[in-house]
């Protein structure tokens, strides 16, 4: 094949550790990554699979001889491509094709329901269904079966390549306050203002070798991805298979992502009482993270922790990093340099200098809307940037995370926020993890009630829990506290409701 120019309105160059700077145009292809490093360093390790290395190189032309199989298939760009796989080395290799001849990437979980399937299907007006394994449900639409082997002997059309897609490269699907998925498209132009972020929070090198522990049907490892192909370092596939998990990470790794449920994996492999990581960094993102938890990483695991906080509508927001990470409780840290955050008040002003509201955020990263123009999220798009739903604070140009808005309590007319309530109960020795949520109550509007697990083989009564907390913050304690084995959350850390009220109604 013959070499891909870069458009005469895109600029790019190698910085003294030959990082790949695209200098202008950030709607340019973000495969263009890829191209680049390909030319630049082709013998550099892109993506590490098994026992294969496979280069930038080898990357590359992996990537274009994919989209000419899908672009002699018939895929247009602005296609949407749902893509139900089991094997993260398959969804990463026709994901990167899809997204250079311009086609729009829709991951699903192999964990889908039917009914959330089939409602995704229409609401994204998917093409094609591309798939390594059984489908399970019925449709009409067209599939695709996809596995590596099939592409090896392909041909390269240089036509599969769209140079300024306008399509985004990928819709994720997120789940929605009022039950209906949200469908969240990302911009080729966005998602690369996304990657140069991560030089900001992570400052990625082309001898960082990164992996996630989460499974690519999730939207985050796609971008811990991209980051590390923009940055020329190595991507680490299906290294939560691995037996010995915490010797590899050593062996192989300099960059961990992960998340809180990753995090309480990990720990149980860690039973002394020194530090098991030697990488560079650790990063926490998708949920909170408390006080306690953070202890323990930096007891057993290490004390290179980064916690991000982001959203899939903006992008990265801000990071904390240590010291301050083991220090400042409910802490997310400071914006990055070309974030703007706004704390709004109830009259959707800003907020007075303290004072707690809603977080707006303003950045180049932001999306443009939800799919179909979804009103998921009313009067979300302000002067100020988009409103997340959180709460939150400023105090010294730090960003302190209360918890989300639709989450607040309002008891006898007073808000109370769960973050409040969850930190005071983090307070006390015996406690492990803990989470504060409302109760309906007709003349009291809504009861702060929490639950809470227990550190190994400790005893607490629920009076003493209360008491505990009442003395912490007075009249916005919990009402009533469940104490539990422990607390259900999933692969991404966050809270199981279903499964919590559950257990709750056995009291």
């Amino acid at each position: 094949m013959t070499a891909i120019a870069i458009p005469v309105a895109v600029s790019a160059k190698c910085s003294d550790d030959g990082q790949l700077q695209i200098m202008s145009n950030h709607s340019i292809n973000i495969t263009f990554d890829i191209i680049e490093h390909a030319k630049t360093h082709p013998d550099d390790v892109a993506i590490i699979y098994k026992s294969s290395r496979i280069n930038y190189k080898t990357l590359d032309l992996i990537v274009w001889k994919g989209a000419s199989f899908f672009y002699d298939f018939g895929i247009k760009p602005g296609d949407v491509i749902a893509i139900y796989m089991k094997s993260d080395f398959n969804i990463i290799m026709s994901m990167l094709s899809i997204v250079r001849m311009g086609g729009t990437v829709l991951s699903v979980l192999p964990s889908i329901t039917e009914m959330q399937f089939q409602e995704i299907l229409i609401d994204a007006n998917v093409k094609y269904i591309l798939c390594d394994t059984i489908f399970p449900f019925l449709t009409n639409i067209e599939f695709i079966e996809f596995k590596f082997d099939m592409i090896k002997e392909a041909p390269v059309d240089e036509r599969a390549l769209d140079v300024v897609p306008r399509a985004p490269w990928v819709i994720v699907s997120g789940s929605g306050t009022t039950g209906k998925s949200k469908l969240i498209p990302i911009t080729h132009e966005a998602q690369r203002h996304r990657n140069e972020i991560s030089n900001e929070w992570i400052g990625l090198k082309r001898n960082d070798v990164v992996t996630s522990l989460s499974h690519f049907g999730f939207h985050a490892p796609k971008n811990r991805l991209l980051e590390t192909l923009w940055a020329g370092g190595s991507y680490f596939i299906d290294f939560y298979k691995k037996q010995d998990i915490i010797n590899d990470c050593n062996k192989y790794l300099t960059v961990l992502h992960s998340t809180v449920f990753h995090i309480h994996q990990l720990l149980k492999l860690c039973n002394n009482n020194s530090k098991c990581l030697s990488i560079r960094a650790i990063t926490i993102g998708g949920s909170s993270v408390n006080k306690n938890i953070k202890d323990q990483i930096n007891k057993k695991l290490t004390d290179n922790l980064i916690v991000r906080y982001a959203s899939n509508e903006t992008g990265p927001i801000s990071y904390i990093a240590r010291p301050d990470v083991f220090k400042k409780d409910n802490c997310v840290g400071k914006t990055f340099s070309n974030i703007n955050i706004t704390i709004l008040n109830e009259c959707d002003q800003p907020a007075s200098k303290g004072g707690a509201g809603l977080i707006a955020v303003q950045g180049p990263g932001n999306f443009g809307g939800y799919l179909n123009g979804q009103d998921l999220i009313p009067n979300a798009f302000t002067p100020y940037g988009f409103v997340l739903g959180d709460v939150g604070r400023f105090d010294e140009g730090d960003i302190y995370h209360m918890g989300r808005f639709d989450q607040m309590m309002i008891f006898n007319g007073i808000n109370i926020y769960p973050a409040e309530i969850e930190q005071a109960l983090l307070m006390h020795p015996k406690i492990d993890d803990a989470i504060s949520f409302p109760i309906k109550h007709p003349v009291h509007q809504e009861i702060p009630v929490a639950a809470v697990s227990l550190k190994k083989q400790q005893i607490i009564s629920e009076k003493e829990v209360i008491q505990h907390c009442k003395s912490v913050i007075g009249s916005n304690s919990p009402h009533r506290v469940f104490i539990l084995n422990k607390l259900p959350r999933n692969e991404r850390g966050k809270i199981l409701i279903s499964t919590l009220l559950k257990e709750i109604r056995e009291f």
